[in-house]
């Protein structure tokens, strides 16, 4: 924020919405066109603050014109271009939504910008690997042993991986770089055909927590595989 005139939001789509379905495809910087002709003040724009849409059919400039509203006011356009067909294919609020809200505000310029996150149930068409972490009895590089890295962490918790080349295996982190195990070889060679050389998955959570007969813990994840 500079001097209460440039706000910007660093807030982003989670990956799930209330509703369980998946974010799909996201966007932060997107234009609010016309905004200038729509006599609203800006100093009233609330930062993060949700806004709708409401197709305009019969406009006589654009016949697939998308309005923006905030507080039941219009306040400009979506860009014409390929944003438009993703948010009326979205805009079912069953097996697809869309969430927007206010991402960036600049008073100097009387310029706008709102935040897109486009969200459907999950189906085939994503590629999704459910590993059993191996290797969890392992001391990490801080000598701390992983099995007490795995009682911190929760069904639903995030997770990161990183690729070996040496071992051919992803190591498995939670989300504040502690190690927890590593996926089989055999699975992480299928994860890594599918990501290939971007080593970096959709999304990877922890999808069940046991023990075994010695209260060692087993931790399964999921992988949704771009």
């Amino acid at each position: 924020m500079k001097d209460g005139k440039l706000k910007r939001s660093h807030s982003t789509y989670p990956f799930r919405d209330d509703d369980g379905r998946i974010l799909r495809h996201s966007y932060y910087d997107v234009e609010v066109e016309g905004f200038a002709q729509q006599s609203f003040d800006i100093k009233k724009l609330e930062l993060e603050k949700f806004v709708m849409f409401d197709f305009e059919p019969d406009n006589q400039y654009d016949p697939n014109a998308i309005a923006v509203f905030y507080d039941d006011q219009k306040i400009g356009y979506v860009p014409q271009n390929s944003l438009q067909s993703m948010i009326k294919q979205y805009s079912d609020g069953e097996a697809h939504q869309i969430y927007s809200f206010i991402s960036y505000i600049n008073e100097d310029r009387n310029k706008v910008q709102i935040a897109l996150g486009f969200y459907s149930n999950e189906n085939s068409d994503l590629n999704v690997v459910k590993c059993k972490l191996c290797k969890t009895k392992l001391r990490d590089f801080n000598g701390r042993c992983r099995q007490n890295n795995l009682e911190a962490v929760e069904t639903g918790c995030a997770v990161d991986l990183e690729y070996n080349y040496e071992s051919e295996r992803y190591l498995v982190c939670d989300d504040t770089g502690e190690e927890l195990g590593e996926i089989s070889k055999k699975q992480s060679a299928e994860i890594y055909d599918i990501i290939g050389e971007t080593e970096e998955p959709f999304h990877a959570e922890v999808c069940d927590m046991d023990t075994d007969d010695d209260d060692n813990i087993i931790c399964t994840i999921k992988v949704w595989c771009k």
